[in-house]
C-alpha cells in the first residue's frame, strides 16, 4: 500500500502592530522639526528687521544732518541781528555811511564763517557713510544736493550782501531825523526776505532726496531689502 505525505507550509501571518513608543517617537521628531523651523524663521525674521533697522537709521542719520545744513545756513540771518543795532548805532557818531557798511560786511563775514566751521564739525557734508554700504549710489545723489545747497547759499549770501549795502548806504542822505531804530529796521526786513528766499530754494533742492530717505524709513523690512537703486536725481520715487 502507498502512502502518501503531505507536507504542511508554515503559515505566514502579517501582524498589524503599532506601538504606542513608536507613535510617540514620531510625533517627537514632528513637533521638533516644527519648533527647528518655527525658530529658524523668527531667526531670519529678527535678522531681516535688524539689517533693515540699521538701513532705515542710516538713513533718518542722513535727512537729519541734510535738515541741520539748513538749519544752519538759515541760523545765519538771525545770529546777525545784533549786528544792525551795532551798525546802526554807530552811524550817528560821524555818520560815515562807508564806515557803518565795512564794519557790517567784516561781521557778516565773521558770521558765515562761524556757520561753515559748523558745518565742517558736525561732518554733515559726510552724513550719507552709513548708507553707503547699502545704497552706493546715495554719494553722488548727496553729494550733488550739498553742491546745489551751498550754490543756493552763495547766491543767497551775494543778494543778502547786496541789500544790506543798499540798505545802508540810502542813508547818505538822511541824516536828518535819523534814528537808529530805522536803519534797524531796513536791515531785519533784509534778513527776513533773504531767510525766507533761502528757505524756499533749499526746500526745493531738498525735496527729492527727503522723499527719498522718507520713503526708506516708512518702508517695510522686506520692501527696505529690495531696494537696489537710488531714483533719478530728482525723481525720488522711483527705484529701478
Amino acid at each position: 500500500m502507498l502512502v502518501t505525505r503531505t507536507m504542511a507550509l508554515p503559515e505566514f501571518t502579517i501582524v498589524k502592530e503599532i506601538k504606542i513608543g513608536d507613535i510617540l517617537t514620531s510625533l517627537s521628531i514632528f513637533i521638533s522639526a516644527l519648533a527647528f523651523l518655527r525658530a529658524w524663521k523668527k531667526d531670519r525674521e529678527m535678522r531681516t528687521k535688524e539689517l533693515a533697522d540699521r538701513i532705515r537709521n542710516a538713513a533718518a542719520t542722513t535727512l537729519a544732518k541734510l535738515e541741520r545744513w539748513q538749519e544752519l545756513s538759515l541760523w545765519l540771518f538771525q545770529s546777525t541781528q545784533p549786528l544792525f543795532v551795532e551798525t546802526s548805532e554807530m552811524l550817528p557818531k560821524e555818520f560815515d555811511v562807508i564806515a557803518a557798511r565795512d564794519f557790517l560786511w567784516k561781521k557778516l563775514s565773521e558770521a558765515r564763517t562761524e556757520v561753515s566751521s559748523k558745518i565742517i564739525d558736525e561732518q554733515i557734508e559726510i552724513a550719507y557713510v552709513e548708507l553707503y554700504g547699502y545704497h552706493p549710489e546715495v554719494y553722488e545723489f548727496f553729494t550733488q544736493t550739498i553742491e546745489t545747497l551751498k550754490e543756493n547759499q552763495d547766491e543767497a549770501y551775494d543778494k543778502f550782501i547786496q541789500n544790506t549795502q543798499r540798505a545802508v548806504m540810502s542813508y547818505q542822505s538822511r541824516r536828518a531825523g535819523y534814528q537808529t531804530a530805522m536803519m534797524g529796521n531796513d536791515l531785519r526786513t533784509v534778513a527776513y526776505e533773504s531767510q525766507d528766499s533761502l528757505k524756499a530754494q533749499t526746500d526745493q533742492t531738498l525735496k527729492p532726496i527727503h522723499e527719498f530717505l522718507v520713503s526708506i524709513i516708512a518702508e517695510s523690512d522686506r520692501g527696505v531689502l529690495k531696494r537696489k537703486r537710488l531714483p533719478n536725481r530728482g525723481s525720488a520715487q522711483q527705484t529701478v
